[in-house]
């Protein structure tokens, strides 16, 4: 559906009867009846019932249909708690749309074009297939192009919900648009004159102008982070960011224990700036953890212990990973000097000089497994606050 199908926020049934009897049904008329029978009004009853003097009646399924359809719509529109109402006075029939903002009544017609093309298109989507519309494939070119940031944010959850039983295919170039939790599912599309249109999910291999949107997309999606989490884990880069989200994406869609939906992870651009941006993020009152592994030497361990000591409050926790190196020197692939030159040798540094902190293993959150006794890449690494 390239534009919102046309509805005027008013109708005369008796001209709309008489158009349906003579085959001349306008695109306005079809989105009126729709909409009707979705709020579940009978559009013969209420044609004569227009000339009654059995008003309240009239009054009730008015009212009963102003609460169905705003009840049908309620969860897919954030931006604002709206409600649909209809008035009857004789064969004119008028849908208002109102908000906890804007309280006055004001015709549908005369909403945004972007919340228009929102309505007629739910609406319609979920008028024609009636809770049946399964196995099919739905193409969209460009959908949401009237939408505002937020309320493409908004209509992207609704296409996921369309999607659920069916195989959906949209166009896009706007980064809004594009759903950073599903990468998997990204293909970028380029043009050339010796191949001509080709789709790829190999984002590299596509050309600059290709990208531009998923690159907007990923920016946007990191700058959001900040500070609009109580809960933030504080990685080093962008790759560090897409592992721990697709896997946790992965163990939450197999019903695992996973990353807890509160966390935000934030990529700082490189393990020097992570100290930087958890300095901000704590500044903001938020409970902040720093995740590095670029350097894994004694005493560069030494330091970034030492650095980041000030920002742990007390009952919090220093993770010292990769301490089993000192067990591995000895092993294929290991070396010699990593028997004193490891992680754990910079912990057992930093605790010598630091007595506010203490060695002290947390409980396990959770028992996936078997094992009861701690299997682990850091033995003695947890190092708390007191």
């Amino acid at each position: 559906m390239d534009d919102h199908k046309p509805f005027y926020g008013s109708a005369y049934l008796d001209q709309i009867s008489a158009r349906k009897d003579s085959g001349q049904l306008t695109e306005a008329d079809k989105t009126f009846l729709m909409i009707f029978e979705m709020a579940g009004l009978d559009f013969d009853k209420e044609l004569q019932r227009s000339t009654d003097d059995d008003r309240e009646q009239r009054m009730l399924d008015m009212n009963d249909a102003s609460v169905t359809l705003t009840d049908l719509l309620a969860d897919h529109w954030s931006q604002r708690n709206y409600k649909i109402s209809f008035t009857a006075d004789g064969y004119h029939v008028i849908a208002f749309v109102s908000d906890e903002i804007q309280r006055a009544l004001v015709s549908l017609d005369e909403r945004s074009k972007g919340f228009q093309w929102f309505f007629s298109f739910d609406t319609t989507f979920l008028y024609e297939t009636q809770g049946t519309f399964k196995n099919a494939i739905i193409l969209l070119d460009e959908p949401g192009l009237h939408l505002h940031a937020a309320a493409q944010k908004d209509f992207l959850a609704r296409l996921k919900e369309y999607a659920k039983d069916n195989q959906l295919i949209y166009t896009t170039h706007m980064p809004f648009m594009i759903d950073m939790e599903q990468l998997d599912n990204i293909r970028v599309c380029t043009e050339s004159k010796d191949k001509g249109s080709t789709v790829s999910a190999d984002f590299y291999a596509a050309d600059e102008h290709a990208r531009f949107s998923l690159q907007a997309a990923l920016g946007l999606s990191i700058s959001q982070s900040l500070f609009t989490g109580s809960y933030n884990l504080v990685v080093e880069g962008v790759t560090d960011f897409w592992l721990l989200s697709t896997m946790a994406k992965i163990l939450q869609d197999t019903n695992r224990t996973s990353l807890d939906e509160r966390v935000v992870i934030t990529p700082s651009g490189a393990a020097t700036k992570a100290a930087y941006v958890a300095t901000m993020l704590q500044g903001q009152k938020l409970n902040v953890v720093v995740l590095l592994d670029s350097d894994h030497s004694r005493d560069h361990v030494r330091r970034e212990l030492e650095a980041y000591a000030p920002l742990v409050t007390p009952g919090s926790y220093l993770v010292v990973a990769d301490g089993i190196m000192r067990d591995l020197s000895d092993v294929p692939g290991g070396e010699a000097n990593w028997r004193s030159d490891n992680p754990l040798a910079a912990a057992d540094d930093f605790l010598a000089g630091n007595s506010d902190f203490e060695r002290a293993r947390p409980p396990r959150p959770s028992q996936d497994g078997p094992t009861t006794d701690a299997v682990t890449y850091w033995p003695d690494g947890w190092l708390r606050r007191l």
